[in-house]
């Protein structure tokens, strides 16, 4: 699947070890890294279901990021063509994802 990201604070704990490890702790940034390579390994969303996405009223996946509660948000970034089925993302056909950020509940 291809990934981006929404700015380059995201890019940066997405991509620099470092920065994940001070900002998420071990074991969330290991995690992240982790989904990062699913995600990445994935060609569509629907390849996806060992990570139990979630979708948003407003059409935004959710990855948690166990043990902790920090997740993974991300939108469709079919730049042209987004597959919407009924006004809404269908997720199983999207290919393309932009990392909007990672937060903490």
């Amino acid at each position: 699947m291809d990934l981006s990201f929404e700015n380059e604070y995201v890019r940066k704990l997405c991509e620099d070890s470092s920065e994940a490890l001070a900002v998420l702790g071990e074991s969330t940034a290991d995690v992240l890294f982790k989904r990062l390579a699913d995600l990445a390994a994935a060609t569509y969303c629907a390849d996806l279901g060992t990570l139990a996405p979630s979708v948003t009223s407003d059409d935004r996946l959710v990855i948690c990021l166990p043990p902790s509660e920090w997740k993974l948000e991300a939108c469709c970034a079919h730049v042209k063509y987004p597959p919407l089925q009924e006004g809404r993302i269908v997720w199983a056909r999207v290919s393309s994802i932009r990392i909007l950020r990672i937060y903490h509940e």
